[in-house]
């Protein structure tokens, strides 16, 4: 699951709507940028499979990748993850994603006054 951003902090150019597809950043700059992103989730005693992810026009995610697969508390839980990803300037976006395992129910990603999920960019060389 992509995760979708509905306000930002810093776009000076745009890449990010949050009006739609909230959860693309679509660079207008051809290059190499350097993305990190953070899952912020509700945490439940039957997640058995936790991975946090960049992926590349919504196919499968690019290594670096964090996955955990072990039994977790009703604690908050903050996965990140960090990848490079070449862009045209023109179609390609990125999103941070989410994909959990569990046993029975739902989902749900939180944002609080200490954690939020969180996706930033750094453009790292131009084409």
């Amino acid at each position: 699951t992509a995760i979708t951003f509905t306000t930002e902090d810093f776009d000076v150019h745009g890449y990010h709507d949050t009006g739609s597809n909230t959860s693309r950043v679509t660079p207008l700059i051809a290059g190499t940028y350097r993305v990190n992103g953070s899952v912020s989730l509700t945490g439940a005693a039957d997640h058995t499979i936790v991975e946090a992810f960049i992926r590349k026009n919504g196919s499968t995610g690019l290594p670096p990748a964090f996955r955990l697969a072990a039994a977790f508390t009703n604690q908050t839980l903050v996965y990140g993850t960090t990848a490079f990803v070449v862009c045209d300037g023109v179609a390609d976006y990125f999103e941070v994603c989410l994909r959990v395992t569990k046993t029975a129910g739902t989902v749900a990603t939180v944002i609080s006054s200490q954690f939020a999920s969180v996706l930033e960019w750094t453009l790292e060389r131009p084409a």
